[in-house]
């Protein structure tokens, strides 16, 4: 029986020969399998902990550091995801009739300032290439997200915290790598912009985006009430997605790896939703 946060047997065989196809660097020492690096790092993401206090039974953090950056830099948890959204593709479970955008803030912890930058770039340049922005709360960034109608992750964006949602529309849709588009967009009245709904329509897409008030009109005509109220999906993943305490804040230098914990946690949640044993 596998432990808390640790995958099961058929989940694992489901994205075993990704895994298996990421590049490895030759070494003297015999190289650590890939479930128990994969299910170490699963432990950081929901249990908020340092890397130095993993269990011994993971074995060296140093190791499960590395192996986390390498995957985070080679695409390998991009091509997990991907592989995971492509099978619920195929068997029919992917919702092709409705998708939902929205976004979280996140608070960056002292931890999560200070990255090296880049040569002949500012403070400010480089805070907003790693996502940081700095708002009411402080450092912060924003988590833009794309899901299905059942909740599925489909894409996920990072901004800084400050950032409006209606630029980050286009990137976060965009990311989406799933060969296939809905039929209806629903989302909030922060999306209500004449170059969303110019971009939905140019690819079929009908939006229920509520009108925003406005002085000349204060009282707009509503989007339809009945599928307005599938919006709660989304919130409803984001809920879920921040129950991972590395997720709810943030504490990685660099806006990639914070992008990888929260797409491992995108991989957790389709796990739970559509591949969970105890379903």
């Amino acid at each position: 029986m596998a432990r808390r946060y640790e995958l099961s047997d058929h989940q694992f065989a489901l994205i075993k020969d990704v895994l298996s196809q990421a590049k490895t660097t030759r070494r003297r020492r015999p190289r650590r399998d890939d479930r128990t690096i994969l299910n170490s790092i699963f432990w950081v993401l929901g249990s908020g902990a340092a890397w130095r206090d993993l269990p011994e039974r993971f074995g060296p953090w140093q190791t499960v550091y590395d192996r986390y950056r390498r995957w985070s830099r080679d695409g390998t948890i991009d091509r997990v995801l991907e592989s995971l959204q492509l099978q619920l593709l195929d068997d029919g479970t992917l919702d092709l009739e409705t998708w939902l955008p929205d976004s979280t803030t996140v608070r960056a912890q002292r931890a999560a300032a200070g990255a090296k930058k880049k040569a002949g770039t500012d403070a400010r340049t480089n805070a907003a290439e790693q996502a940081l922005g700095r708002s009411r709360g402080g450092l912060t960034t924003k988590v833009h997200l794309v899901c299905d109608g059942c909740g599925t992750p489909l894409s996920v964006h990072l901004s800084a915290g400050k950032c409006h949602d209606s630029p980050q529309f286009a990137p976060t849709f965009e990311a989406v790598t799933v060969p296939a588009r809905p039929k209806v967009l629903v989302a909030d009245r922060g999306y209500d912009r004449a170059a969303i709904r110019s971009y939905l329509s140019g690819q079929g897409i009908e939006p229920v985006i509520p009108k925003r008030r406005s002085k000349a009109v204060p009282e707009p005509e509503p989007a339809c009430p009945v599928r307005y109220r599938r919006r709660n999906v989304i919130e409803r993943l984001i809920g879920h997605l921040k129950e991972c305490r590395r997720l709810a804040s943030r504490y990685e230098k660099l806006a990639r790896h914070y992008l990888t914990m929260v797409k491992l946690a995108c991989i957790r949640r389709i796990f739970k939703l559509h591949f969970s044993d105890t379903a």
